[in-house]
């Protein structure tokens, strides 16, 4: 966000830098464009505040809902599943299992 500002504010730098005279119509229609500019990043900068809220919200909502959930209908299928399994480390190295030998007449 401060990135569009500084934006703006660099083509208000570089217009004031132009000189001329600020009644020109060419220097009022920038200085229009500067001016709606500056009122549509004040509007993303709203619209972006207004948006984290809103997960804020709907992340707490999530949680509410999974501890009704939970209370209600106990745990999840999934956690009851993978409860029962011995966890395996990948990573640990395990040593190849022996083949035996048979013997060939």
């Amino acid at each position: 966000m401060g990135d569009l500002q500084a934006k703006v504010a660099y083509m208000r730098g570089l217009l004031s830098g132009f000189g001329g005279d600020p009644n020109a119509k060419e220097n009022r229609l920038w200085e229009e464009v500067t001016q709606v500019l500056d009122a549509l990043v004040a509007e993303v900068r709203d619209l972006r505040s207004a948006q984290e809220d809103l997960e804020d919200y709907v992340q707490a909502l999530d949680e509410d809902l999974y501890t009704v959930e939970s209370v209600l209908f106990g745990p999840d299928e999934e956690e009851e599943e993978t409860a029962d399994y011995e966890t395996i480390d990948l990573n640990e190295e395990t040593p190849a299992p022996q083949q035996q030998q048979e013997d060939v007449f």
